[in-house]
């Protein structure tokens, strides 16, 4: 799939700060952030420069077996990430299904795509200040506001008992992390996806979707009474919250009699990168800490926290994910263990790239597969990956090794199937209610090596943001 890249933006106060510094606000670069991609150039390298006036032709190897989803794509040029992304420089990327992957319910559905983004006018405003220019322009610091797909609050006709699949990304600089609730209407929210990878078992009935910068919702959304509602997002799931401001996100103008009968529950066939790691033995271990990793990612290039190799299964204690969220590049990491305040909604099994969790440790487990080179993992609050909270893990050896799964049924080509599941029993694991302290101790953290080694249809919207469709051949 190749992609140009032209940087429009002027060389005037595109100043070099310092390494792990705010700097060169108009350099530039491209970020697929979800998507099972070569982090190689000229794929997903983010260690990309493109300054003003240059240009870049990326060229992204899709697999044939990459699972259908909602992913999407933003600047990570280190030290303008907050800048950029921050200031709503982001849009949705849709990998889409390949027939026979989902039941026509499903596949059928109206398709919403809406990017939410969180945007702090003070913090933007104190952080173009730094330059002369009016890079990101305004004329005094004011409140947050929220947009959707670059508007305020639009507003989407829907008819009642008809399915309408919300293919939801949310942007924000910092380490907030609102929750997205429907009112009004007497609607229902049904989870499908996170961070574009299918539920094993779904639908799953959701009260809430908890996101964080840079996680992503795949929602089935039904509503029964004719009238006005609304979708919401604000409060806080973490326990450190700053504020607990909400805003509107869509409003919902719900008429009509249609009747549309319950979702199947269903399982659709996965890619062996994306089977369950339960059953498996891992081939190596590593602890990460992110919050240790302030101002230390390397300004030599080359130099690397930790090193495993190409088709492989790796375990991960991961720590202090109450103050950072954990985002890793080219690939989804299964939750093994989590203390989840919300239950329902994070379960052990399920698959995420980006992670925030108010209970402070999880376990996970990741597969290396077919693509080596540098694997990014930082901290998804822009401010302190700009800052330098980010390390490179080398996966070693050539493209190509795929890894070993138990589940025999895991595909390696583009053919789907699904099957039908029994109904789904009642929610478990309700929601819990924010809380003033962490709700549980942070493991034993083992430091790397000691030798220093690092070691879709267009909804009926006005989406302003850009959606990229790719269908996998």
């Amino acid at each position: 799939m190749p992609t140009g890249l032209e940087n429009a933006l002027s060389a005037t106060d595109n100043v070099d700060a310092g390494h792990n510094k705010v700097r060169l606000p108009n350099t530039t670069n491209l970020h697929t952030h979800g998507m099972h991609v070569s982090p190689r150039p000229p794929g997903d390298d983010v260690s990309l420069s493109i300054g003003p006036g240059a240009a870049f032709d990326y060229t992204y190897d899709v697999p044939a077996d990459h699972m259908g989803g909602t992913h999407w794509y933003h600047p990570h040029h280190h030290g303008s990430v907050e800048l950029s992304a921050g200031g709503g420089a982001a849009g949705l990327l849709i990998v889409e299904d390949e027939p026979g992957a989902l039941p026509d319910a499903v596949r059928d559905m109206v398709e919403v795509p809406l990017v939410l983004s969180w945007i702090s006018p003070t913090a933007l405003h104190e952080l173009q200040s730094k330059f002369n220019g009016a890079l990101w322009a305004t004329s005094e610091p004011g409140d947050d506001f929220l947009l959707t797909n670059s508007q305020v609050a639009p507003t989407l006709a829907v008819d009642t008992n008809k399915w309408y699949r919300l293919r939801v990304v949310f942007v924000a600089a910092d380490d907030r992390s609102p929750v997205l609730t429907v009112e009004g209407g007497d609607c229902e929210l049904q989870l499908l996806a996170k961070d574009g990878v299918y539920l094993d078992e779904a639908p799953r009935r959701v009260e809430r979707a908890p996101l964080t910068s840079g996680s992503r919702a795949d929602l089935a959304l039904r509503c029964a009474t004719p009238g006005p509602a609304r979708l919401r997002l604000g409060g806080n799931l973490a326990w450190q919250a700053k504020d607990d401001r909400s805003f509107d996100a869509l409003m919902l103008d719900v008429s009509g009699m249609a009747l549309a009968p319950d979702l199947p529950r269903f399982r659709t066939e996965r890619p062996c990168y994306l089977s369950d790691t339960r059953a498996e033995t891992s081939d190596a271990t590593l602890f990460l800490s992110v919050g240790d990793w302030g101002g230390g990612f390397p300004e030599n290039p080359d130099k690397r926290w930790n090193r495993v190799p190409a088709g492989t299964l790796v375990d991960v204690v991961a720590d202090s994910l109450n103050e950072h969220a954990i985002h890793l590049h080219v690939n989804h990491f299964q939750l093994t263990s989590i203390g989840a305040r919300d239950a329902n909604y994070f379960r052990v099994g399920d698959w995420h790239d980006t992670l925030f969790e108010p209970s402070r440790s999880a376990g996970l487990r990741f597969y290396t597969d077919r693509f080596a080179g540098p694997m990014v993992v930082h901290c998804h609050n822009y401010v302190h990956s700009d800052q330098g909270m980010m390390k490179v893990i080398e996966i070693e050896g050539a493209d190509g090794a795929a890894v070993r799964a138990a589940d025999g049924a895991c595909l390696r080509d583009g053919t789907r199937g699904y099957a039908l599941l029994a109904p789904s029993p009642a929610p478990t694991g309700a929601p819990v209610a924010p809380t003033t302290k962490p709700t549980a101790a942070p493991p034993p953290v083992v430091a790397p090596p000691a030798d220093g080694s690092d070691g879709a249809a267009a909804a009926p919207l006005g989406v302003a943001a850009a959606v990229l469709a790719l269908l996998l051949a």
